[in-house]
């Protein structure tokens, strides 16, 4: 007997003006619901309200910077010089599991918790424990595999 491989196709999801992938509030509970059903992923925008925003990304780059001393978040040319522990394809990972004060807010967080119960189509879902990273950006930067990208440019950040 044997198996047919299928090819996989994938959908390409709407973007917005700027290139993005579109976004909800939590508030668009039906139409999160169907764009994770589609595509099997969702960005909600504005979970976090601006002074959450700031704290959180100041006690990410603060534990980051605690772990390796050659770290500076205002300086991107450091942000190569981390061990392997913490440079991933991507972004710079904590060590572990987040601690921080304003980690925890956001975790109980009113709105990070609807946006976990209508993705998850469940209200009773629990905090978890995870960690944080930074991602370096994406914007204006070179992207080898979508050279079509309009935000494409040379990236700063190899």
């Amino acid at each position: 007997m044997s198996e047919e491989k299928k090819e996989f196709i994938p959908c390409p999801a709407p973007v917005d003006q700027e290139g993005y992938v579109s976004a909800f509030t939590v508030d668009q509970k039906q139409d999160i619901s169907h764009f994770f059903t589609k595509y099997g992923f969702v960005v909600i925008k504005d979970v976090l309200n601006a002074g959450e925003v700031e704290a959180s990304v100041s006690e990410i780059w603060t534990e980051l910077e605690e772990a390796d001393e050659r770290l500076d978040r205002t300086d991107p040319a450091t942000w190569g010089n981390l061990s392997s522990r913490h440079i991933m394809k991507n972004g710079i990972l904590t060590a572990g599991i987040s601690q921080g004060v304003q980690a925890w807010r956001n975790r109980q967080n009113e709105d990070v918790y609807k946006a976990f119960a209508i993705v998850l189509k469940d209200d009773n879902i629990l905090c978890s424990l995870d960690r944080q990273n930074v991602m370096r950006p994406t914007k204006k930067v070179h992207h080898p595999d979508n050279p079509d990208n309009p935000n494409n440019l040379d990236n700063p950040y190899p």
